[in-house]
């Protein structure tokens, strides 16, 4: 199953080489938080720190538990060093570790990716482009005993990138209560890119 990872990277280069572009993958999975500048906000009321599995789709470097308003959720954080990325690849290097990382968790399911807006990423997360999808009812090991998914990638310039992935079964966590807030946007900002 490692060759999971392996395949949409090579299948990325023969598209680039095909095409006489070589686009070099300048992303690498970071397997220690401190080799990555991110600041977890967890409120331990409602959050707290889970076990993160090892898990041969992606690697997982911090779980956190939500338990909130009788409606739980698992937010499972990846990060991904810049390994010296050009201001003008900046696109392509994040649509390759999109696809890559996408693909991995689940090559069977036809994602539709939504952009976030720059200018919301630099003001809730600190970073500078980001995407988002759902994923529902995956047989992928990654998602086992949950029904939803959100998948949710920020990056940030000369840092690298952070793939949120929350786990539900529950509608409610997506549903506005009373406040108007579901409690999916309740805790959306998790967490931040440093400077």
């Amino acid at each position: 199953m490692k060759k999971l990872f392996l395949l949409p990277c090579i299948f990325l280069f023969f598209i680039t080489t095909s095409c006489g572009v070589t686009q070099k993958f300048k992303f690498s999975p970071s397997l220690s938080e401190e080799e990555f500048d991110v600041t977890y906000l967890v409120d331990y009321k409602y959050l707290n720190p889970a076990e993160s599995p090892k898990f041969e789709e992606l690697h997982v470097n911090q779980s956190v538990d939500m338990n909130y308003k009788d409606c739980k959720a698992l937010f499972r954080f990846s990060l991904f060093k810049d390994l010296g990325i050009n201001k003008n690849e900046i696109e392509k290097q994040f649509a390759m570790l999109t696809q890559t990382v996408l693909y991995n968790l689940d090559p069977n399911f036809d994602y539709e990716l939504s952009d976030f807006s720059p200018e919301a990423v630099k003001k809730e997360f600190n970073g500078d482009m980001g995407v988002t999808t759902t994923i529902i009812n995956s047989k992928s090991p990654f998602f086992e005993g949950y029904q939803f998914a959100t998948i949710d990638i920020f990056y940030k310039y000369g840092q690298g990138a952070v793939v949120r992935t929350t786990l539900f079964n529950d509608l409610s966590f997506i549903m506005p209560d009373s406040t108007g807030l579901s409690p999916q946007l309740s805790f959306y900002h998790n967490f931040e890119f440093q400077n």
